[in-house]
């Protein structure tokens, strides 16, 4: 993919920038049940106990015990044909409707037993467990309340209560139902697991890993309580542990998707892209439709550098969740990485569409007109995401290269600074400070940046040695430069070279310093090297412009400085060296006005007219 001349790296950002997981508290949900309560019990008795089943009740109640729902609802409606106001056979008949999570038929039935027994305690609990799985939270907790009042001793009522509260937000009151279905039933696994996710939402982690791990030893191949646990131990930051019990999720219910979507989250985390990869895919042949499982698969691919595959799934993945803002953005990044801007840009403008504050959006964008030396947008894009998240390191770097780019390197420098506030080990960061403390003409803070990065680094890779002793030279070339040391400062500056011979920055000053030196056919080499690095360098293509004023070629010179003022119209010395061409050329009218233009923007280029003709042409270092 083509890059610009800061040779930035895609790096996508999102909320979710590596991994969509699936909720934490998923198997919390799942451990719901349906437990026919025994018909009478304490002092209050059902109607129903003075009612001998018939056979089809029977029957219907022997095939819910084997989940053959189907045939239990053929059960019992035939024996609603005999006996059609029995409360037991409308919550039977409740309960197989339930097993075939037909929920609107379940409560239509369920709602036809507490009716025809208001009394029936398995009645109102059996309701509010159906209006529970149908996401009516508040009705279930009033039916699930009549059932604790009707029968305060039963575990099972006290644990769907707790449930119900739960997920209407009332973790307290969970926590005291559920703790009260565990003391009357001190080995209840599903209610101990249950705890364990409730305390896990209010943030006692250690507290929920107890429960957890005392439900996985009343029932040690409870699956759900292995999920959860992994969960817990995730959240702790013990990811090796949360691995574990993923995998032994894996082994004991192998269908189970959750388990499959975070243990490969975490194999993507540890860089294990085969591994994950293996998750993913696992979970797609279970459930071809799971946008998240596509998601997924598409970060593994991209990591694997597999870039038409991980289009293709993030393709996938919005194919079945158009508004899937993640997988737009991640898609976006993976086009750009393959140079297809366009499709790129129109992803990302399709995430500013889903979520007009996408900081995210914005960045890539800034980085898509970066690629396309659009430095202006670039700047514009890259301010918006930084006001819509202003702690991220990286928009402020960005934002930094792409100011560099434009000639505000006052700015550019601040941005620098303010990402190494956010980020103060980035040695990235550190380098690039240095590089325009250089340019600027502050070498000895860019010294000062240079030591910082040693002491952060001690033992360097070759590369990043390479690179500061470049800075190092170049910034002590500058220092003698300045000084008039120029025999030292072409020294340094021939050092500098060697150790980056693609900077052109440190081209541009060898060719000042051998320029001062007289040695212009060297210098006239160097500026040349400058601009094949990059062509549009302001500052070599006015130096090169001025010495070919001194050897003469004042057309060759005039080509140069017009496309310097092409670059930046703002650029004193440019102007300045016009005007002395446009005299040498006789042109006085034209170079007067060239140097007032210079006096305007440098008042210490002002020179009296008279002596305009027999001045040497203005150098400049920087650009």
């Amino acid at each position: 993919m083509p890059r610009t001349r800061e040779n930035p790296s895609w790096r996508p950002w999102g909320r979710h920038p590596v991994i969509i997981g699936l909720p934490a508290f998923l198997a919390a949900v799942l451990s719901l049940y349906w437990l026919p309560l025994p018909a009478a019990q304490e002092n209050t008795l059902d109607k129903d106990s003075f009612q001998q089943p018939t056979p089809e009740e029977k029957q219907g109640s022997a095939l819910l015990a084997v989940k053959r729902y189907d045939e239990a609802i053929a059960a019992f409606r035939r024996a609603l044909l005999v006996t059609p106001n029995r409360a037991a056979l409308h919550t039977g008949l409740g309960v197989a409707y339930s097993g075939e999570n037909n929920y609107i038929e379940a409560l239509k039935e369920f709602r036809v037993a507490v009716d025809l027994d208001p009394h029936s305690c398995e009645a109102h609990s059996n309701l509010g467990l159906a209006l529970l799985r149908s996401g009516d939270a508040r009705g279930a907790v009033d039916q699930l309340r009549t059932a604790v009042e009707m029968k305060p001793s039963l575990p099972e009522n006290h644990y769907r209560l707790g449930l119900a509260l739960s997920t209407l937000g009332n973790q307290a009151g969970a926590q005291e139902e559920l703790r009260r279905a565990i003391a009357l039933k001190p080995d209840f696994a599903m209610a101990l697991n249950d705890l364990g996710v409730v305390l896990m939402k209010e943030g006692n982690l250690n507290g929920a890993r107890t429960e957890l791990a005392q439900a996985i030893q009343y029932r040690p191949e409870y699956s759900k309580a292995h999920f959860n646990l992994g969960v817990c131990y995730e959240k702790q930051g013990n990811l090796a542990r949360a691995v574990e019990e993923y995998q032994r999720v894996i082994r004991l219910a192998p269908e189970n998707t959750d388990a499959r979507m975070h243990l490969g989250s975490l194999l993507l985390a540890r860089m294990q892209w085969e591994l994950a990869l293996e998750q993913f895919r696992a979970v797609l042949r279970i459930r071809p439709e799971l946008a998240g499982a596509h998601y997924n698969l598409g970060i593994a691919y991209n990591r694997e550098a597999h870039a038409a595959e991980a289009i293709s799934e993030f393709q996938r993945a919005i194919q079945l969740r158009p508004d899937f803002e993640d997988a737009h953005n991640n898609l976006g990044a993976a086009l750009a990485r393959e140079g297809r801007l366009d499709e790129s840009l129109a992803e990302f403008r399709t995430v500013l569409r889903l979520n007009p504050r996408s900081s995210d959006a914005y960045y890539n964008i800034g980085m898509i007109d970066l690629v396309r030396a659009d430095f202006l947008n670039a700047v514009v894009q890259f301010r918006e995401a930084i006001h819509l998240r202003s702690e991220n390191p990286q928009f402020h770097y960005r934002l930094g290269l792409a100011l560099s780019r434009v000639e505000d390197t006052d700015g550019a420098v601040s941005e620098l600074q303010k990402a190494i506030q956010l980020q103060p080990d980035n040695s990235e960061f550190l380098y690039s400070l240095a590089h325009l403390l250089v340019r600027k003409g502050a070498p000895t803070e860019a010294a000062a940046v240079l030591q910082r990065v040693q002491r952060l680094n001690g033992i360097r890779a070759a590369e990043d040695d390479s690179r500061a002793k470049h800075l190092l030279y170049s910034s002590q070339g500058l220092k003698d430069l300045a000084a008039g040391r120029i025999d030292e400062a072409i020294s340094n500056l021939r050092s500098a070279v060697q150790y980056e011979p693609k900077a052109p920055d440190a081209h541009n000053l060898l060719g000042l310093a051998l320029a001062k030196a007289g040695k212009e056919n060297e210098a006239i080499t160097e500026f040349r090297k400058t601009l094949e690095l990059d062509p549009e360098y302001t500052a070599a293509l006015n130096n090169l412009g001025g010495l070919m004023i001194r050897k003469g070629d004042l057309e060759g010179a005039a080509n140069q400085l017009e496309k310097a003022l092409d670059q930046r119209s703002d650029f004193a010395q440019v102007h300045y060296n016009l005007g002395i061409l446009l005299m040498k050329k006789g042109q006085e009218q034209q170079g007067e006005l060239e140097l007032q233009k210079a006096r305007a923007l440098d008042p210490a280029l002002n020179l009296p007219p008279s002596d305009v003709s027999r001045q040497d042409p203005a150098g400049s270092k920087h650009r």
